[in-house]
């Protein structure tokens, strides 16, 4: 059961994500409220500016570690399925098993829209 206990990295990184989601729900706000005047003095066009670029840069980074979870997983899982596949092949019981469970939960991932199949 000790594998069942919380990893602190992962602790320290739920927390971190969580001061992202903080800090964005103030900056949104004050870039909308910029976004929306009419007209704006030469401070506040430089601070929408900078929160334009700072937001920009952020979406782009969220983006990039979506992408690259996306790949680690789909890879990992893939990976798994085939050395599984070729267990079963080679006529392991248990490796049939669980790539038949493997096969049945990407099957239903795939129609679920959860994730997609490029090819």
């Amino acid at each position: 059961m000790d594998d069942m206990k919380p990893n602190v990295n992962n602790e320290n990184l739920l927390r971190h994500l969580s001061n992202l989601e903080l800090a964005l729900t103030d900056v949104i706000p004050k870039y909308l409220e910029l976004v929306a005047r009419d007209k704006l003095n030469k401070q506040e066009l430089t601070e929408l500016g900078e929160l334009e670029y700072f937001l920009m840069e952020i979406d782009s980074r969220i983006k990039q570690i979506t992408q690259m979870l996306e790949q680690q997983l789909y890879g990992s899982t893939m990976e798994r399925m085939l050395t599984m596949k070729a267990k079963a092949r080679s006529g392991s019981m248990t490796a049939k098993l669980k790539y038949d469970e493997m096969r049945k939960n990407f099957q239903e991932m795939l129609s679920s829209g959860v994730i997609f199949e490029w090819n």
